[in-house]
């Protein structure tokens, strides 16, 4: 495999299997089932907010408050009243009766929309996909031989089963968006990948897991044959 090929496979993160020896190696990259509505309401409303934000920068009142005021106070009073400045702006373009509007009644919605109008680009255009690639990403190695089976998600994060106690490969539901690709055992279960999407990259994982074992129990068996 050249270096183009592992660039490709890096990228896309489709399961590659690999033998070393007497061991198989996969490995997988994907993005998380918790991909995308989590995070889209998280822009959402931090864009609501720099919206309100805006509106009140704009529309607050010149008001100075007495140096005793409490400052909670102040600062709820000046956005009530900015809000309120700014519902007034917006309706007086709005009045059939109003003929002559200045546009810098309208800066504030302007700036305030322009945070709206980026957050709906940024959820539907890609750019929300390519964010969770980068950064919602879960990798994982699966190293097997004729003796134990090694998932790894990190270095500091793998779990490892008897290749004799390994007994079959699951796809279960997980989340609302994706599935999980378990390996059951003598001893319960391990997950091997959680993937966000349909059932696609869940069913290589799972098709190149079970060929790696396959042929790992066939060399054992030889093994056991020919020793005997």
């Amino acid at each position: 495999m050249n270096i183009l090929e592992l660039k490709r496979h890096w990228i896309n993160g489709e399961p590659r299997m690999t033998r070393r020896g007497n061991s198989m190696r996969i490995k997988a990259a994907h993005r998380l089932p918790r991909s995308g509505r989590e995070q889209a309401a998280a822009f959402w409303l931090l864009g609501t907010v720099a919206a309100v934000g805006t509106l009140i920068w704009e529309y607050q009142p010149e008001t100075r408050f007495a140096p005793d005021t409490n400052v909670l106070l102040e600062n709820a009073a000046i956005a009530i009243m900015a809000l309120s400045n700014a519902i007034e702006a917006l309706t007086a373009v709005a009045r059939p009766e109003t003929e002559d509007v200045p546009l810098e009644n309208l800066r504030g919605w302007l700036f305030a929309f322009y945070w709206l109008g980026g957050v709906f680009l940024f959820l539907n255009f890609g750019l929300l996909d390519l964010y969770t690639w980068l950064t919602n990403r879960e990798h994982v190695t699966i190293i097997m031989d004729d003796e134990s089976l090694v998932v790894r998600h990190s270095a500091f994060r793998s779990k490892s089963v008897a290749r004799s106690a390994v007994e079959q490969v699951l796809i279960l539901p997980n989340h609302r968006t994706g599935y999980d690709v378990m390996l059951q055992h003598e001893d319960g279960l391990i997950r091997v990948a959680s993937v966000y999407g349909d059932q696609t990259r869940p069913t290589l994982i799972k098709l190149r897991l079970e060929q790696a074992l396959a042929q790992t129990g066939h060399c054992a068996d030889e093994r056991e044959k020919s020793a005997a």
